[in-house]
């Protein structure tokens, strides 16, 4: 666990999942890449051109307060993307392992809806999504929420983030927490 202090705050991190990825996948343009190359190696593109990627959470406490910052993916969910298709990691332990239980957490911050920055803000139990910080308070920005309301009028749906509003936010909702 990393630990890291900043005038009265504590900020601390839970990893969800590194990966190592092929370079494709932030883009397809290879020229780009190989102009880039000099100032990208050796700390962001690795020489097998693999970058490394990590999903994490932020814990900030400040004032006696605790914040989570995008909770990341979260385990037991379709993905259109194989790397995130029914995860099974143990976040939740990582999380535990900081010193702070879900139970304690008075905030949670999701900086956007993407599935890999609101999972964790539900989990599922006995076949359903509940939330996963059962005693805080989610914060969402309006425009995100209203953009991935799948309830809303003319939503234009995108296929990475299927399902997401109705397992991550719309729990969270139904529960009066936000």
């Amino acid at each position: 666990m990393s630990e890291i202090k900043v005038g009265d705050a504590e900020i601390r991190r839970v990893e969800e999942m590194p990966i190592k990825s092929p370079m494709w996948v932030l883009t397809k343009d290879q020229a780009l890449i190989d102009t880039n190359k000099h100032w990208l190696m050796p700390l962001f593109l690795r020489p097998d051109d693999h970058w490394d990627f990590l999903f994490q959470s932020w814990i900030v406490i400040v004032d006696g307060k605790i914040l989570v910052i995008d909770p990341c993916t979260g385990n037991g969910r379709p993905h259109v993307y194989p790397l995130f298709n029914m995860l099974n990691t143990p976040y939740i332990e990582r999380f535990a392992a900081t010193g702070i239980k879900p139970e304690d957490v008075d905030y949670v911050f999701c900086t956007h809806l993407h599935h890999d920055h609101c999972g964790w803000s539900t989990q599922l139990r006995d076949g359903r999504f509940v939330p996963t910080f059962p005693n805080a308070r989610y914060i969402y920005v309006r425009r995100e929420y209203e953009r991935w309301d799948t309830r809303r009028p003319g939503h234009k749906p995108v296929e990475y983030n299927t399902g997401v509003f109705e397992q991550s936010v719309l729990p969270i909702m139904e529960a009066g927490l936000s």
